[in-house]
């Protein structure tokens, strides 16, 4: 495995299926603590003080580096390389306005190849290159390794995805998530349902992580919160060669609509079975954003998205469309799905709690954090408190319709899971 500097790039999504995120980017520091008194009176004999004095912070010649141990390859690259190449498109606004804290910004990657167990290895790869902040693979099983290095060495790490341990519960004080979670998406899902008159619904699960199984388990809350049915679920795990039991059992429920939490390439494939056999619509979590993945699938039709923006350039939000229109003039390609745009998100995210902290050191980043409180980027507001680490908002769903991806609706879930993960 090796680490290279990225300040450029271009995605080319050309496989069939992808594997999902869940959607991740981590950032972390370290620093130096000015407050740290030497004793009066030095002695030979005398102990050491009980806090190791923090080394200076770096000087303005030097950058400011921005460590990234994502995917880069294996499914989960077809969601980490455009939150990585929309975090480098703001890394060059950021460096032509002078930096963050007079220091140019750049990027050192590691490609952790969509494997859980290479997470920690490429997050050690970057600290040793000078990372000081995180970004971390849009996934909570493919980033835990990595947010822990992060942690060890005193870094903010900092990523997009669902699940209820993706925050300050599971990966630590210093780690930060941007994504919603998959309380919002699957209650948008739900309310989406509801709203649709849908309210006997089949489910297919797939068990093979905790985003699946979270986004199953929220959907389900929601749904039955809001007066609908459950009328049957089905389980099946990500690599099955074939889940036509399944779809047998949801086709003799005759259900309103089906909800598939899973995500590529397997997702996309109980899609096609589905489609195979009916056009029932088909409710589905932020892993099958944008449509790059549908090639094969008869009637792609009717198939509704909880995600975050419209990457088409007819979002309801005007920022997210010009950020969308950039992504295209850099890239030469349209992003390929809403998550892209925390990319973005996070590279503001950092500059503005670096400039204000004055230091990427990470327990003072980590505070400075903790103070934003509605906080735009992009259209979403960002909250953080020192007992919750992800920021809830609603999300968006979005419909494919004879292949073609548009805005379905915004809707507010009147009943969501509780807790709320943090």
């Amino acid at each position: 495995m090796t680490f290279a500097s990225a300040k450029s790039g271009r995605s080319r999504l050309a496989v069939l299926f992808a594997l999902l995120l869940v959607v991740g980017l981590v950032v972390a520091a370290c620093g130096g603590d000015d407050d740290d008194a030497a004793p009066s009176e030095p002695a030979a004999a005398e102990p050491a003080p009980a806090e190791e004095p923090a080394p200076a912070e770096a000087s303005s010649d030097e950058p400011l580096i921005i460590g990234a141990p994502i995917a880069l390859s294996g499914g989960v690259s077809f969601y980490d390389q455009p939150i990585l190449n929309s975090l480098l498109l703001a890394v060059d606004e950021i460096n032509a306005e002078g930096g963050i804290l007079g220091r140019q910004v750049e990027v050192v990657t590691a490609d952790q190849a969509t494997d859980p167990a290479q997470s920690g290895t490429a997050a050690e790869q970057t600290v040793e290159a000078g990372a000081e902040v995180m970004l971390v693979a849009c996934d909570f099983d493919q980033a835990q390794g990595a947010a822990r290095v992060a942690t060890d060495n005193n870094l903010v790490s900092i990523h997009c995805a669902g699940g209820e341990l993706a925050g300050v519960n599971g990966l630590g004080g210093l780690h930060f998530n941007v994504y919603p979670s998959s309380v919002p998406e699957g209650g948008a899902l739900a309310q989406y349902a509801l709203d649709q008159g849908w309210n006997d619904v089949f489910i297919l699960e797939d068990t093979l992580i905790a985003y699946n199984t979270d986004l199953c388990k929220f959907f389900e809350t929601s749904f039955e919160g809001g007066g609908g049915t459950i009328v049957g679920k089905e389980q099946f795990v990500q690599d099955d060669a074939s889940i036509s039991n399944q779809v047998s059992a949801m086709q003799q429920a005759d259900p309103d609509a089906v909800v598939i939490c899973s995500f590529l390439p397997g997702g996309g494939a109980a899609i096609k079975q589905v489609r195979d056999v009916s056009d029932v619509p088909i409710l589905t979590g932020i892993a099958h954003d944008g449509t790059f993945w549908i090639e094969g699938i008869n009637n792609p039709s009717n198939i509704f998205v909880a995600t975050l923006a419209d990457p088409t350039g007819n979002d309801e939000d005007p920022s997210r469309n010009e950020f969308f229109a950039k992504y295209e003039d850099k890239y030469g390609e349209q992003a390929p799905h809403g998550i892209a745009m925390q990319g973005y998100q996070i590279a503001y995210i950092l500059r503005d709690a670096i400039e204000a902290a004055g230091t990427t050191e990470g327990t003072a980043l980590a505070k400075q954090l903790e103070t934003f409180t509605n906080e735009i980027y992009l259209g979403d507001s960002f909250t953080f408190t020192a007992d919750c680490h992800i920021s809830l908002r609603p999300m968006t769903v979005v419909q494919i319709q004879d292949g073609v991806l548009s805005f379905a609706a915004k809707p507010e879930p009147e009943v969501l899971y509780e807790p709320a993960p943090c």
